[in-house]
């Protein structure tokens, strides 16, 4: 028996999309009457239930979300209830009730293609300099890739640092860009009052665990599960780690989330899951803005008896 979980993290229609983050509405739709269609799509929560069991159902299907971004309660949350679709939406929230965009936002604003910035820019970020002419927009993109790598291994006060630096060298102002924000509390309790819906920690600041210490990682989990739990005014044990792979992560890490009362977690390199699957390393398969005939393909791949293999040969596949 097999059975895969799949990772969205926007559904939005959004023009520059470094990372493949977003799958558009339309395209969200087709995804969901296929699986409903030919599927069980079945909470994260019985999945877990059926491993702890041993009675996996075979070919069936979870629906996640990471981040908390607010277009999953303007538009994937209608289209899910409409279908009576499961899914877990895992919530960083150190930005709830407010306007503010993930640094990684910010810094994709800083780099996007259509915006022309000084040709010149001198940046030190850790132990790296930055001195160098600003060009074409392959340079700009390959700029962004390396600044986003370095930053997402820093503490926080320092990414913020250097973000500001960036957008004060861009010359950008800073508009309410509402679309980039995340859920408030009203929108999470909204999609907590649905019985199909469970809302999950992706931590307070959306760090990297393995570069902090075990005081610092049970202080962004802990902070981040109590927060939640008093917004949604029930208890949460579903996780999920932050960027994903595994050298984001911890023996230490999962030690943390067993004794804080959390029953699984997922994390972001594809796979199966079976009977064998630790609880505590859930491979999900990471869906981009494909239509409809390429969904269909991944999703039979993932569920076929080729999958296995594959899994098994790297760990660290992304889509």
């Amino acid at each position: 028996s097999r059975a895969v979980i799949l990772l969205y993290h926007r559904v939005i229609d959004i023009k520059y999309d470094p990372f493949g983050m977003a799958v558009g509405p339309q395209h969200f739709r087709a995804h969901m009457e296929y699986l409903k269609n030919h599927f069980r799509v079945i909470s994260l929560a019985e999945l877990v239930l059926r491993l702890k069991q041993g009675r996996l159902l075979n070919k069936s299907v979870v629906i996640t979300f990471d981040d908390g971004y607010v277009d999953n309660y303007k538009y994937a949350r209608p289209i899910l209830k409409s279908l009576q679709i499961p899914a877990t939406f895992f919530v960083s929230s150190s930005l709830i009730n407010t306007k503010k965009e993930l640094w990684w936002d910010r810094l994709t604003r800083v780099f996007d293609p259509r915006r022309t910035l000084p040709a010149y820019l001198k940046l030190r970020i850790n132990d790296h300099n930055f001195k160098l002419k600003v060009c074409t927009g392959d340079q700009k993109k390959e700029l962004f890739l390396v600044i986003h790598s370095i930053l997402k291994r820093l503490p926080l006060q320092e990414i913020n640092t250097a973000v500001g630096f960036l957008e004060r060298w861009a010359k950008l102002k800073k508009p309410q860009r509402t679309k980039q924000r995340t859920m408030n509390e009203h929108e999470l309790r909204k999609i907590a009052a649905i019985d199909l819906f469970d809302i999950g920690v992706h931590t307070s600041h959306h760090v990297v665990l393995s570069y902090l210490s075990p005081i610092l990682q049970r202080k962004e989990i802990l902070q981040s599960k109590e927060r939640l739990e008093s917004v949604i005014h029930s208890p949460i044990k579903l996780f999920s780690y932050p960027f994903g792979l595994k050298n984001d992560y911890s023996v230490n890490t999962i030690r943390l989330l067993k004794n804080c009362g959390f029953n699984a977690s997922c994390s972001n390199f594809a796979g199966i899951v079976t009977l064998g699957s630790n609880q505590y390393e859930l491979p999900r398969v990471r869906i981009l803005n494909w239509d409809l005939q390429i969904f269909k393909k991944v999703i039979s791949f993932f569920l076929s008896s080729r999958a296995i293999v594959s899994s098994l040969r790297s760990s660290q596949y992304v889509f």
